[in-house]
């Protein structure tokens, strides 16, 4: 591997482990806090923040993740973000999050 390649891995796992990292580390400093999952684009996050929890961006896990136990829930057609995103929570990734905002994307 090249410097090249290994410094884009070395950052690619930064960016996939981090912000959920981030999350878990802030939810030990703010006991008795909610966290919330959602997409952010989609999510009226406003809503969140007013009910005093605290939106965490949750996007899937892209192709990092086989996903079986989602496909066994929903429809071939179903978007792969939500479908990787519920993959996540069936398999413990997402245990930290106190509540999860689906909705159609």
């Amino acid at each position: 591997m090249t410097n090249v390649e290994s410094l884009i891995a070395h950052d690619r796992e930064v960016l996939e482990s981090v912000p959920l990292e981030l999350a878990t580390d802030w939810k030990k400093q703010h006991p008795g806090k909610k966290l919330v999952g959602c997409y952010p684009v989609y999510t009226p996050v406003e809503l969140i923040h007013a009910a005093g929890m605290l939106p965490v961006g949750v996007i899937g896990a892209g192709n990092r993740l086989e996903i079986a136990h989602a496909d066994s829930r929903f429809q071939s057609f179903v978007c792969s973000i939500v479908k990787s995103t519920l993959e996540l929570g069936l398999t413990d990734r997402l245990k930290f999050l106190d509540g999860m905002v689906f909705h159609s994307i």
